[in-house]
């Protein structure tokens, strides 16, 4: 029965954030201090809105970003067991479209544009092949089924939307009424979606020229952050039990900043305060929209704070080579 079933997906949502947010963490995360990190934001993650939001809707983001994220992991830390790699992240797309945008974190030598192309076309092949699994038919249901939604998607408009969107369209006219403003035309709406994209595509645009320039292998913990915010602000529909995707990332990026290198005392400072920023970003995440002010119900403008944090802390120069350090 319905009631039993939700107590099983419960259960099993439960046990998928024990891996989620504390297993694959602590199998990323290095240094002394990673364990504390990692215990934070397992903990923060678990008794967050979000994912409160997530068990009590019964939606299954976190085992679809669990199959994600797990294969991003096998493929930078296990290469010999990148066949399931590849499984576990078409599963993960075929959950639910958003892992896409991850397809980025299957890059281990930025300079091999050969071996790249040819990873990402077969990817796009088994995905597509993976769609005729139950024949035909069912793709063409699959595909009227995304038209219907996009055509209907209005209706998903709301303050717990935290999409680039929804943040438009349902929040943005209702903080100009709470500051006595005129709306704003159809145009203008129109455009503040626009130049919200492009900061998005510009920040993924700068992560990727610097990891190619450096030609970084192994997972790049701030690629990781910039795809997770890109995830979470481009799809329409966005809704806030998508914010327990936050926690993991969050811990595997700080357990990446906090520990490495040396740096000038200026580019400590400014690390320092970003971080700081950051971590107030995220706890903003952490309650419903019902106990903020209206100027931070919708969720997009703390998740845009956070982007450019991420994309500046990569940014910024290394005086040798290594992560961020933050003396404290």
């Amino acid at each position: 029965g319905p009631t039993t079933a939700y107590k099983l997906f419960t259960l099993l949502n439960l046990f998928c954030f024990v891996l989620l947010g504390a297993w694959l963490p602590s199998k990323i995360n290095k240094g002394k201090d990673a364990a504390v990190i990692t215990v934070f934001f397992f903990i923060s993650g678990m008794l967050s809105y979000g994912f409160q939001f997530e068990l009590e809707r019964g939606q299954y983001n976190v085992i679809t970003f669990l199959l994600c994220l797990s294969a991003v992991y096998l493929f930078h830390y296990h290469p010999r067991q990148r066949w399931l790699a590849y499984i576990l992240f078409t599963l993960s797309i075929h959950l639910k479209v958003f892992p896409a945008i991850f397809v980025l974190m299957f890059i281990d030598n930025w300079r091999d544009w050969k071996a790249i192309l040819k990873r990402m076309g077969l990817l796009f092949l088994l995905n597509l092949a993976a769609l005729f699994i139950l024949g035909p038919q069912m793709v063409w249901d699959f595909i009227n089924g995304v038209r219907l939604l996009g055509a209907e998607s209005s209706i998903f408009i709301w303050i717990g939307n935290h999409s680039i969107r929804s943040f438009a369209e349902a929040a943005l006219p209702k903080i100009m009424e709470a500051y006595h403003q005129t709306a704003p035309s159809a145009l203008t709406l129109s455009i503040v979606q626009w130049v919200l994209l492009a900061a998005v595509l510009l920040c993924l645009l700068l992560v990727v020229i610097k990891a190619y320039r450096q030609n970084q292998t192994g997972l790049n913990p701030y690629f990781l952050w910039v795809c997770t915010l890109a995830a979470l602000a481009i799809p329409s529909i966005s809704h806030d039990y998508t914010l327990a995707l936050l926690p993991p990332v969050m811990s595997i990026f700080l357990a990446a900043v906090y520990p490495q290198s040396q740096q000038r005392r200026v580019w400590q400072t400014l690390s320092l305060l970003s971080v700081i920023l950051l971590s107030a970003a995220y706890v903003a995440t952490l309650f419903s929209f019902t106990n903020k002010p209206i100027l931070w119900q919708n969720d997009l403008p703390v998740l845009m704070i956070m982007l450019f944090i991420g994309t500046g802390l990569f940014l910024m120069p290394k005086d040798a080579p290594g992560q961020t350090t933050l003396q404290v």
